[in-house]
């Protein structure tokens, strides 16, 4: 016998919440995968805003060579991560910069990403 949080003993199931179910105390199992999906969203864009600020960070205390209005495009998007909690860093397409420091390496990237290890590849296309 397995006991659940809330005491409730149940025979050979195993299940998270009061009311068993998806894990969320039941409820549209669809609903629930796209209030996951949105979780996991906010607290990647999290992630990426802190990695963002620090490297504007970066800039501001000198001492990093950047390409021309490299700076601008970092603000830009910390900004625009800001008003979308949802949102990805450069969802809406790399950067230049970003895209020609990458270009070297497409093919060995390419050859090696593994869609199982991906964060973003559980389902979250789309969930915005």
């Amino acid at each position: 016998m397995v006991s659940s949080r809330d005491g409730e003993r149940r025979g050979g199931d195993w299940s998270i919440g009061s009311r068993g179910g998806d894990g969320d105390g039941g409820g549209d199992p669809e609903e629930t995968r796209r209030r996951r999906a949105g979780d996991v969203r906010e607290t990647l864009n999290r992630l990426q805003r802190e990695s963002l600020r620090g490297q504007l960070a970066a800039l501001d205390a000198g001492g990093v060579a950047a390409p021309a209005g490299w700076r601008e495009q970092l603000a830009a998007e910390v900004a625009a991560l800001e008003a979308e909690p949802r949102r990805l860093a450069w969802e809406q397409g790399l950067p230049a910069p970003l895209r020609a420091a990458l270009e070297p390496f497409r093919e060995r990237l390419e050859a090696s990403y593994e869609p199982l290890t991906g964060a973003l590849e559980l389902g979250l296309e789309g969930e915005r």
